[in-house]
């Protein structure tokens, strides 16, 4: 982002047995962190995806999302649960619109 830097991006995962428009998810969750954390903590975008990519002790690769989101080379640690994860990672971003190209000043 041109005046922020980076901006909150949210990658949710329903429960099990929870079928929701991702529209509806995407409204609830910004409203939700509008009023508990704040404006300035407000995701530029929602996505719903189906998993996370994470270490086989159950820790989120968030530097690894953080780097598909900024369009930079991300290799799969050996360490990871479920490599396919990536790739669901990588396309939902992609579809809403990440990486994003900052615009010169």
């Amino acid at each position: 982002d041109n005046v922020k830097g980076q901006v909150p991006i949210a990658l949710v995962v329903l429960m099990d047995g929870v079928h929701r428009d991702q529209v509806d998810v995407a409204k609830d969750l910004i409203a939700k962190v509008r009023q508990d954390v704040g404006p300035i903590a407000t995701p530029a975008a929602v996505g719903v995806v189906e998993q996370l990519p994470k270490t086989r002790s159950g820790k989120v690769l968030r530097k690894n999302i953080r780097g598909l989101a900024d369009g930079k080379p991300v290799p799969v640690p050996g360490t990871i649960e479920n490599p396919a994860a990536m790739e669901v990672v990588a396309s939902k971003l992609q579809s809403l619109g990440f990486p994003r190209q900052m615009e010169a000043a």
